[in-house]
């Protein structure tokens, strides 16, 4: 299923599938999470927390890319990480 974009923001930008479901309902949610979740690295998926936060992250990222902010996306990368290693 195609999940437009606006969905994913507003997932990340509330911070919880509960959250985004009071706007959209729990179905929508579910799923946006799940389109989420398959664009994160395998070893975050186990943890919602973790998959909001990359997600976040990815997001920060794209917009510092679309402004050629090449800092931001360094701090952006950087921060993606550290996230990762922190599992291992």
């Amino acid at each position: 299923m195609n999940i437009p974009h606006d969905l994913i923001t507003k997932l990340l930008e509330r911070g919880s599938v509960a959250a985004l479901a009071q706007d959209v309902g729990e179905e929508v949610a579910a799923t946006v999470m799940h389109e989420l979740m398959q664009r994160t690295p395998e070893e975050l998926q186990p943890s919602w927390p973790l998959v909001i936060a990359y997600g976040r992250i990815q997001e920060a990222y794209e917009i510092a890319a679309r402004f050629g902010k090449t800092d931001d996306m360094l701090k952006a990368s950087t921060a993606q990480a550290k996230l990762l290693m922190a599992v291992h």
